[in-house]
């Protein structure tokens, strides 16, 4: 770039100052944001994980703490499909918590990897990598302040319809 070469992260991924790129949703060592360069001002504490960029007790509804100390989302994390350190075999994605060689119906494959659903995720509302911004909700594909009629906003951040989703079956 410019004549120089430089770091590309991958979608998800911030370029901090020690040179390398960071899950700040995930990353115990930069937690919301990087930490300032040779330090660890954004580390959590110890007997804390970051989740959802910011260091909890315990992991975000709909992720699991596994061995390396980070929450992952069993449902679609190739890395930890299903369980913690169960990766799917190259070629295959994580959907619905099983290896598969498509996503389910109802979600699409993005540029990171993995089977989002485009009409109540947050991070990839209507397409892949478009994210809502903070107060906002995915649903039905757009960024909104509330949920379409007929869905519920859950304290997992996302429109869920009560009626006829089996992880949030009659309440969230």
């Amino acid at each position: 770039m410019a004549g120089a070469c430089t770091v590309s992260c991958v979608a998800g991924t911030t370029l901090c100052a020690d040179g390398k790129c960071h899950d700040l949703a995930n990353d115990n060592l930069n937690c919301g944001a990087c930490s300032s360069a040779g330090t660890t001002d954004k580390a959590c504490p110890a007997g804390q994980v970051c989740s959802a960029g910011a260091c909890a007790t315990s992991c975000v509804s709909g992720t699991s703490l596994c061995t390396d100390g980070k929450c992952h989302d069993l449902q679609t994390d190739n890395a930890n499909c299903g369980t913690c350190g169960s990766a799917c075999p190259a070629g295959q994605v994580c959907s619905a918590g099983a290896c598969a060689t498509s996503c389910i119906s109802g979600t699409s494959l993005c540029t990171d990897g993995k089977c989002h659903d485009l009409q109540t995720d947050n991070a990839n509302c209507g397409t892949c990598g478009t994210a809502c911004e903070a107060g906002k909700v995915c649903s039905a594909g757009a960024c909104t302040t509330s949920c379409v009629s007929g869905t519920s906003l859950c304290t997992d951040g996302k429109c869920h319809d009560l009626q006829t989703d089996n992880a949030n079956c009659g309440t969230c």
